[in-house]
């Protein structure tokens, strides 16, 4: 179906060079991991983002979901949320910024190191960090950072790391260069 639309486009003189975006278009949207290093496929520069984007974001969903991440309701229980939808605490928390949270499949999920399950609350330095770096209007750019192990750190150590070790001195000059680099 894919090559008979881009087939069309290609032999019209007003579609011809869409035909590159629309083919990685319905790829990613059937689902599959697209990437182009061949210099004959010219992608517009928003094709090409959207790659990009898709690419980190599979990414980043494998490493959270392989570390763990809870669900509204979950976060709700965890951070002690009175009331009969706890899971409205962890959407207040993420549409203000405090909270990562992650559309996955059309459920919203929180990565798991942002909690200290032995105060039952955010661990400390998640909430300024994820305001200062947009968590509400870039989830995955954010849970990228929150993830990758980060040149600045020994041994292949992430942000994530030093906020689970409560290392928030180190966290917070973390934020700043990332910050300053915008």
């Amino acid at each position: 179906m894919f090559a008979l639309v881009v087939g069309l486009l290609r032999r019209s003189p007003t579609y011809r060079q869409a035909a590159p975006d629309v083919e990685v278009l319905l790829s990613l949207a059937a689902g599959a991991q697209v990437t182009y290093s061949d210099k004959t496929v010219a992608l517009s520069q928003r094709a090409r983002d959207l790659v990009s984007r898709v690419a980190i974001e599979a990414g980043v969903r494998r490493t959270v979901l392989s570390e763990g991440t809870f669900n509204a309701v979950e976060v709700g229980d965890l951070l002690a949320s009175a009331g009969k939808n706890t899971r409205d605490k962890a959407s207040r928390l993420r549409k203000k910024g405090d909270l990562l949270g992650l559309d996955v499949d059309g459920r919203v999920l929180y990565p798991v190191f942002q909690f200290d399950p032995t105060r039952a609350a955010l661990r400390e330095g998640v909430s300024t960090a994820n305001q200062a770096l947009n968590a509400a209007g870039d989830p995955w750019g954010v849970a990228s950072w929150w993830l990758s192990p980060h040149g600045r750190l020994r041994g292949g150590r992430r942000p994530a790391d030093l906020a689970i070790d409560g290392d928030t001195a180190r966290l917070a000059a973390l934020v700043a260069a990332a910050i300053s680099q915008d």
